[in-house]
């Protein structure tokens, strides 16, 4: 049902720290992060300093942050040309255009189609820019659309300026968005699978990347039943803003009862998400609905 499963973290003491009580392999896993984290808003610069065991992970995914870039500016403060020489200089294996996130800009411009619309051509703007730009990574477009007919006209517009069989790699994320801003779980789902299948079916099974899951929405494939390559998260790390982590057997337990230093309980937090991935992926591979229930 998917491949890889990318952990958004900003901490490289997370991945290098090693102590009696827990070590994270962090040659196996695959991470996401924003370039907002390497950004210097004050001074308007890109810093050119990134930790070098990101760069020794399974895989490297970086976003552009369009999603919380306009919630404090009002648009990109950096060009596609420095967005990418900062990607060049950090060497992901993957990094997403530009985009002009449809679900953070209704609180600014409000619901209607026609005024979201200007800024789903402008995410196919960028892109494209992109796209023709020297690159040392692949480049992901994040398809824009507060529905699925809305994704659809997405993939059409850009289809009329680029060869879409050409395309590396999709980014589906959003959907099921109402007009406070918040989602309705089925709905966010389901345009999730919608999406793929098109996607799936049309250009013969492409690498796709969902944006935005969790655990719960793992569980739900085997009812839904569709296919992506890979997916991300930050939900690991919640059981930590509740003051809770996870023992040698990985079971909950309260931080403050562990023993653990900060860093080793959110490194825990890391392994018990990697093992109940691996479960979900056991179980969607045999099909046993029943261990899911």
């Amino acid at each position: 049902m998917f491949d890889d499963f990318y952990f958004v973290l900003e901490e490289p003491f997370l991945l290098t720290r090693v102590s009696e009580n827990v070590k994270v392999e962090y040659k196996d896993l695959c991470i996401l992060q924003s370039i907002l984290k390497y950004y210097n808003g004050k001074d308007k610069c890109f810093l050119r300093r990134f930790p070098a065991v990101f760069r020794k992970t399974k895989k490297l995914m970086i976003d552009s942050g369009g999603y919380n870039i306009l919630r404090i500016y009002s648009d990109y403060p950096f060009t596609i040309n420095e967005y990418n020489d900062v990607l060049n200089f950090i060497k992901p294996d993957y990094g997403v255009s530009m985009d002009y996130n449809t679900a953070s800009l209704i609180a600014k411009i409000g619901d209607k189609y026609e005024d979201r619309k200007p800024y789903m051509i402008k995410t196919i703007d960028n892109f494209i820019e992109q796209y023709d730009m020297d690159r040392s990574y692949d480049l992901i477009v994040p398809i824009q659309g507060n529905s699925y007919d809305e994704k659809i006209d997405f993939i059409d517009w850009l289809g009329e300026r680029f060869d879409l069989k050409q395309m590396s790699y999709w980014g589906v994320g959003g959907g099921g968005i109402t007009n406070m801003g918040s989602y309705i779980f089925d709905s966010f789902i389901d345009i999730r699978r919608r999406v793929c299948n098109y996607l799936n079916k049309k250009y013969n099974n492409p690498k796709i990347h969902i944006f935005g899951g969790n655990l719960s929405f793992l569980k739900s494939l085997l009812k839904y039943r569709f296919s992506f390559t890979s997916i991300d998260t930050w939900s690991w790390g919640i059981p930590i803003k509740k003051g809770r982590t996870f023992g040698k057997d990985l079971e909950p337990i309260w931080v403050r009862n562990s023993g653990l230093t900060v860093s080793e309980a959110k490194q825990r937090c890391i392994l018990r998400y990697v093992r109940d991935i691996a479960n979900i992926q056991s179980i969607l591979k045999s099909d046993n609905l029943m261990k899911l229930i």
